[in-house]
Parts: structure tokens; sequence; C-alpha cells
């Protein structure tokens, strides 16, 4: 329910600063995948029961990935070639550090994973990090249309349902949404340009919840697995969590 403020890479405005939210407990499993047909299951943390949330200012940003008919533009399969042999996944047990609130610096723990707001880090930073021989993961809400995120504006009304009980100006996505879809292609190509390890969308659990929209299971797995399909297509890893009424599937 947390990602970031700005595709620019520009620093926060005092909107975001009184908008930022703290530190709520959440479930959190890590599911690194090399292909969507068998998920592999790996802890990050065995019993790990913390999540990190922050809200920032929203931006003019806009996706253009639709096509005319609305359907998704881009391919899942599209993007650079990649092999289960060659996706990132941590062992599991692997110590990590997750920071959402605000850019990483020089100074962080000392750890063999971050696990950092998509929007808030920059693609220096992130090399920097890699460079200290860090794996770096990159978070954004794929099950959310967050009103003050950068992109929000290309969202449809029809894209998103009820709000998220707690958690102002957000609303449960649409998920199947072809719009939804492309939106979430755009973040995909950021974070492989960026240079993120793997991704960590949050927010694919709206099944369980009073979204107003149909969504189920079937749902979710699908939606999963074209997300799935499209970051091994760019040759990241996948994070699943938040969604145990689905494990027995993966």
């Amino acid at each position: 329910m947390a990602d970031g403020n700005s595709h620019s890479e520009e620093p926060h405005d005092t909107k975001a600063d009184t908008n930022q939210r703290g530190w709520v407990a959440k479930r959190w499993g890590w599911i690194v995948t090399g292909v969507v047909a068998s998920l592999v299951i790996v802890g990050l943390a065995v019993g790990l029961g913390v999540g990190l949330s922050s809200r920032h200012s929203s931006s003019g940003a806009s996706s253009s990935n639709a096509s005319s008919d609305g359907s998704p533009k881009n391919d899942p399969t599209t993007g650079d070639s990649s092999s289960a042999a060659s996706i990132w996944q941590p062992a599991v047990g692997v110590k990590w550090h997750i920071v959402l609130q605000a850019p990483i610096n020089e100074t962080e723990i000392d750890v063999p994973v971050y696990d950092i707001d998509l929007f808030d880090s920059t693609a220096s930073i992130i090399a920097w990090a890699q460079g200290q021989g860090r794996k770096v993961i990159c978070y954004f809400s794929a099950g959310s249309y967050e009103d003050w995120r950068p992109g929000s504006a290309s969202f449809k009304p029809e894209d998103y349902g009820n709000g998220l009980e707690g958690w102002e100006g957000e609303y449960w996505l649409n998920t199947s949404s072809a719009n939804a879809r492309n939106i979430m292609l755009t973040r995909l190509d950021q974070a492989a340009k960026k240079g993120c390890d793997g991704v960590d969308p949050d927010n694919i659990d709206g099944y369980e919840n009073d979204s107003g929209l149909d969504l189920t299971t079937d749902t979710a797995v699908d939606s999963v697995t074209f997300l799935a399909d499209a970051t091994h297509a760019r040759n990241m890893s996948f994070g699943l969590k938040n969604m145990r009424m689905i494990r027995a599937w993966t």
C-alpha cells in the first residue's frame, strides 16, 4: 500500500511529507519464481510479519502503453530474453532490509538484499547497492489505485472499486482491466530500466477484501501469472505476498 512519488525522481514536496504513512503490521511472504508453471517458494525470513508503508505526492505523469482498442499493447513475453537459470532467486533465510519511506543511502544496514520503493529510488543508488554486492528488490502496488501516484491520471474510473479500509486515497484495482495491466507493464519497464533484480508487487489480495469488484482467486492467479511472465521477460525475479488463500496453487 505504498510505493513512491515520482517517475522523474524529483525530491519529495510538502504534500508528500504530510502524506507519509508509518509502519504497519502486515503478513509477509516472499515467493520468487523462475517460471510461472513451477513457482518456487522461498522465504526471505521465516515468520516475518512486518510491513512498511508510506504515502507520497502525486505527479502528472501518465502511462501510454494502451493500444487503440484498450487491450494490452505490450505482450508479457516481450522484453529482454531470459531463462529460469539467469533470474536471481534469494536463498531461504537470507537477511534483508526494507526501506519504503525514503530513498536508501550509503549508510544503510549492511545486508545482502534491499527491498526499496521503485519510485523513490534512482538508478544510481540501485547501482551503488549492487556495487556493494547486494541485490535490490523494487516495491510497487500492483493491486490498488492510489490517487497520489505518478500515472494516477491514466487509471479510468472503471479500473477501481471500493477504498482500502484505513488507507485514504487508495482503492482496490480491477486487476483484469487491460488499462490497469498496461500501467503495471510500464512500472515493470521502469524497474528493469533502473536495474532492479526483482519486484515486490503489493495488494494483490483484493479477492479477500470488500473490493466492490468481481475479484476471485481465479482472477488473482490470472493477474499474478500475467505479472510474473512480464517480470521474467524483463529478467527480474517476482515476489508474491498477501495471497495465503491461493498458496496451494503455487
